[in-house]
């Protein structure tokens, strides 16, 4: 199944997780969108101008099409921990909106902490969205195409603490202006737990995804990653295995 939380049942997990950790049933989880093919597949380079695999680009186009598809303006891709393979979800969405609908794409590494989209292109340490924000650079010369229809914002080198600087962007109407410059902006987002950026950048996307590794992120801080969403999160499983447990399965649509 694909899909998003309803309003009672995003209600019923928002409270359960603030007021009674680690107590959720497990039918009040929002729903999942789609399995993406195993974390081993992620980087080869089954696409010639992106370094991503083409099998993923076309598992996270049916997701694309439930996050609003050709409508969509900007879309916050997060997770509970590092090393649930955001970045690369967030690198195919953006894949999607260019091949799938032929709309102008900008990819924002927002994650200061520890930026890899511009190591996956080569800008690594280059300026980009922090000197933006600082004002020292301008959008279009921080700006780089990195495939048709693909365009790149690196995070940059933050000279403030990280925090100060994510307080600062949002201060400003940088996400507003990247949305109205290009008609569709994926932002990277830090994780949601071990820092405060994830949480404060997440609260200012109406649509959020939330990506989750299966049979690896402890259900835990799945709970309580989607608790400190404030908005219904739809959910994109990073892997497949048939051994999931019975519960796990119905949620994903597969039992």
């Amino acid at each position: 199944m694909v899909g998003k939380a309803e309003s009672d049942d995003w209600n019923r997990l928002t409270s359960g997780v603030r007021n009674q950790r680690g107590k959720l049933s497990h039918g009040d989880w929002p729903r999942t969108l789609y399995h993406t093919p195993p974390p081993a597949a992620y980087l080869q380079a089954a696409q010639a101008t992106l370094p991503i695999d083409r099998r993923l680009v076309d598992a996270c186009a049916m997701a694309a099409l439930k996050l609003g598809g050709p409508r969509l303006t900007r879309l916050g891709v997060t997770s509970a921990l590092r090393g649930e393979g955001r970045t690369t979800v967030a690198l195919a969405m953006a894949a999607v909106q260019a091949r799938e609908f032929g709309r102008r794409a900008l990819l924002v590494d927002a994650d200061f902490e520890s930026p890899t989209l511009g190591e996956m292109f080569g800008f690594a340490g280059e300026p980009g969205l922090a000197e933006v924000t600082t004002g020292e650079l301008s959008l279009d010369t921080a700006v780089r195409e990195v495939a048709e229809g693909v365009a790149l914002l690196p995070a940059g080198v933050a000279t403030k603490h990280r925090s100060r600087m994510v307080r600062e962007l949002l201060s400003g109407d940088l996400l507003a202006e990247l949305s109205s410059t290009y008609e569709v902006a994926i932002v990277d987002l830090p994780p949601m737990l071990g820092s405060t950026e994830g949480p404060l950048l997440a609260a200012h996307f109406q649509n959020a995804l939330l990506v989750v590794r299966a049979q690896v992120t402890p259900i835990a801080r799945i709970e309580e990653a989607v608790g400190m969403l404030s908005t219904q999160p739809f959910v994109l499983v990073n892997g497949i295995n048939s051994s999931l447990p019975d519960w796990l399965s119905r949620l994903v649509g597969r039992g």
